[in-house]
């Protein structure tokens, strides 16, 4: 039984079972170290606990009949899963964004997100894609669906889409005003939602997700001033975030929430790095057309 990371932190001098809410398996192999096995998710990684039960967090091995009570620690493993996500754009003079994309989920993000879709239809898990893909992509149509799916301990889960956006550009004067091309995480709209907190602020798991952009652009059109090395690197999680144009405008995106208590004390420093993390994922790009100049008052001509 695991004293899992979202239990009640303080210390007690005996213990109570409301502490130790998962249970698992601790499987002793002559001659190699004890093996841990999860006993709650289907088809989650072998030889590893969900990541709020893994790490050193208190445990007590439930005797068999003749041997004692005895309590250990949970072991230490590396951060798993998380999401991957490839995008290859195009962009039309219009403003028409229209994309192909790939999202490969891995870990028990990955054996969790499958069980979620066995449970729906076809029908309720095309809406809710739908759904997502216009909170990011404003007005955007979705087609060709393919989800993979492989029943396997420790397997991958992959979504492959394509969508089509009207209007995702703003065109005036030689420029197009692009909105973000990743899909941001809204750190702060999740987390910071008052000015000050009594209690610390609890993030129940590590977020992690990596993103490949490529965006062809209409010919004679380039992005202008992208973004060269951004980070951000903090105790609360790191991000950082790559422009460069060669043939094709590429984004190379990469973002990290640590599972945490903050304390009160620690609130308004995660409020500024979440700020900062928002500000650089929802940062409008622009295009210009080759030839087009700006005159002093900032307007664009030709």
């Amino acid at each position: 039984m695991v004293r899992t990371y979202a239990t009640d932190p303080n210390p007690y001098r005996f213990p109570n079972e409301a502490l130790f809410p998962y249970a698992c398996l601790r499987v002793e192999v002559p001659g190699h170290e004890p093996v841990w096995l999860d006993t709650v998710i289907r088809y989650g990684p072998f030889g590893l606990l969900p990541e709020q039960a893994a790490n050193g967090l208190e445990a007590y091995l439930l005797p068999e009949p003749g041997r004692p009570l005895l309590a250990v620690k949970t072991p230490a493993q590396p951060p798993v899963g998380g999401r991957e996500v490839k995008l290859d754009l195009r962009l039309t003079e219009d403003g028409t964004l229209s994309g192909d994309v790939l999202e490969v989920y891995s870990g028990f993000e990955a054996a969790q997100l499958a069980e979620t879709l066995e449970g729906v239809s076809n029908e309720q898990r095309d809406q809710a894609l739908q759904q997502a893909l216009s909170r990011y992509f404003g007005g955007a149509e979705l087609s060709s669906l393919r989800l993979d799916v492989k029943r396997a301990v420790g397997a991958q889960l992959s979504l492959r889409y394509h969508f089509v956006a009207p209007r995702f550009a703003r065109v005036e004067d030689g420029r197009m005003t692009l909105g973000p091309l990743t899909y941001p995480a809204q750190v702060g709209r999740r987390y910071v939602t008052v000015g000050t907190r009594r209690s610390p602020l609890f993030i129940d798991s590590t977020e992690q997700n990596v993103s490949h952009v490529t965006l062809r652009l209409p010919p004679g059109w380039h992005v202008d001033d992208p973004l060269k090395d951004g980070k951000l690197e903090s105790k609360f999680g790191l991000f950082t975030r790559d422009e460069h144009e060669a043939e094709t405008f590429r984004v190379e995106e990469r973002y990290r929430l640590d599972m945490a208590r903050i304390p009160v004390n620690q609130y308004e420093a995660f409020a500024g790095f979440a700020g900062q993390v928002d500000l650089l994922q929802t940062r409008d790009l622009v295009a210009v057309k080759q030839g087009a100049l700006k005159n002093p008052a900032g307007r664009t001509e030709r």
